[in-house]
């Protein structure tokens, strides 16, 4: 069983359910995705039984689950320097042709993200909604919590530094954002 980085939990890259949207992922990326999987389940000590349960739409309100959730988040890189989620950045990571359905589907919950509640409580809440939403999206490729997709994920450059990475239109190669540079000019 391979898992994935999280999801984005929205995340993540969302695909429909059917089988003819499931694209075929690559030695390489399966294992970015079960690191990064195993990664969190590691720093957070979440049971895989809770984990499946995400994928049937049971959020179990427990506060490892939720712990990794919000890990999967951190590690794609979704997550500001405050704790915050940028939804932004996660719904442009979306292919095209599932885009309008995740947008409305994450921004119909964002209103959940409140800064009354702790930061693990606020994805928890986001994700549960976004399900709710739509099952079909939520449960998608096993996302786990809807995290377990092809979110960015953080690679070491050369200099030893971090920087996001994405899958191309393709979902077969990696490839760097543009620079702020290279998006105004």
């Amino acid at each position: 069983m391979w898992t994935a980085s999280l999801p984005v939990f929205f995340t993540l890259i969302v695909f429909g359910r059917t089988e003819k949207e499931k694209p075929e992922l690559s030695d390489e990326i399966k294992e970015i995705i079960q690191h990064v999987h195993n990664e969190c389940v590691a720093k957070t000590g979440v049971a895989e039984e809770d984990i499946t349960n995400c994928e049937n739409g049971i959020f179990k309100e427990d506060t490892k689950l939720k712990r990794y959730m919000y890990c999967l988040l951190e590690e794609a890189s979704l997550i500001d320097d405050e704790g915050n989620v940028d939804y932004d950045m996660m719904v442009s990571l979306i292919p095209e042709q599932y885009y309008d359905r995740v947008h409305k589907m994450i921004f119909s919950c964002k209103h959940l993200d409140t800064p009354d509640k702790d930061k693990y409580q606020r994805v928890f809440d986001v994700h549960k909604c976004s399900y709710e939403k739509d099952p079909n999206v939520g449960s998608s490729l096993k996302t786990r919590c809807g995290c377990r997709n092809l979110a960015p994920s953080r690679s070491n450059d050369v200099d030893g530094g971090s920087r996001r990475w994405r899958l191309d239109s393709a979902y077969v190669h990696w490839r760097r954002p543009p620079s702020s540079a290279e998006l105004f000019f």
